[in-house]
């Protein structure tokens, strides 16, 4: 799904199904759809769809309600162009948008989808795992980095490896180096030689 705009790597809000959009009057936004957009089961998308997913995402058991005001009227000026119409104005109206997605009101309407269907809260053996999870995982990051707990790799080097791939440097007995370990698989820390630690 996509909405009617986008955000960049900026998150500067940017055109997404709608190429252009204007606010004619201080209570009126007029958005430009784009031609040529299908759905992936090949249904062409038009204002219908924004007029639908707009009165959707409205309804009672929607989780996003607030992302169009409850007031406003959705009007379909032809296949291609949508106003939304406020009562009082408002020049960030779209600005959470980013996470409003159209949806297809033909499919909608076929697969018992017209209405919105509430995130419901999670229960408490869905809690105690996630908390079993959360833990989990930062275990994993103690040990060094996820996916490099393995027999006879030391964790520091590993750490310091994943670090120094994404542009930092990690800090290691005080010191900014680099250490070398080699070890043979699955030995003893006895069985282990560490070369000397040396300065980049």
């Amino acid at each position: 799904y996509e909405g009617l705009i986008a955000r960049d790597k900026d998150l500067k809000i940017i055109p997404g199904l709608a190429e252009r959009w204007e606010i004619p009057e201080p209570t009126r936004w007029r958005f430009y759809l784009r031609k040529g957009v299908k759905f992936s089961n090949g249904n062409p998308f038009t204002a219908d769809d924004v007029v639908f997913s707009a009165d959707r995402v409205r309804k009672k058991g929607s989780n996003l309600q607030t992302r169009i005001p409850a007031d406003a009227k959705v009007v379909k000026v032809d296949d291609f162009t949508v106003d939304f119409i406020l009562t009082t104005p408002n020049p960030i109206m779209h600005s959470q948008w980013d996470t409003w997605y159209i949806m297809d009101k033909e499919w909608a309407e076929a697969n018992n989808a017209a209405e919105p269907t509430p995130a419901e809260p999670l229960r408490a053996y869905q809690i105690e795992r996630v908390a079993h999870l959360a833990a989990l995982l930062d275990g994993l990051r103690r040990l060094g980095a996820l996916g490099v707990a393995e027999p006879g790799v030391d964790h520091r080097r590993a750490v310091d490896r994943r670090v120094q791939r994404w542009g930092g440097r990690v800090r290691y007995a005080g010191r900014e180096q680099e250490r070398e370990h080699r070890c043979r698989p699955h030995a003893r820390s006895s069985q282990c030689t560490r070369s000397q630690p040396f300065h980049r």
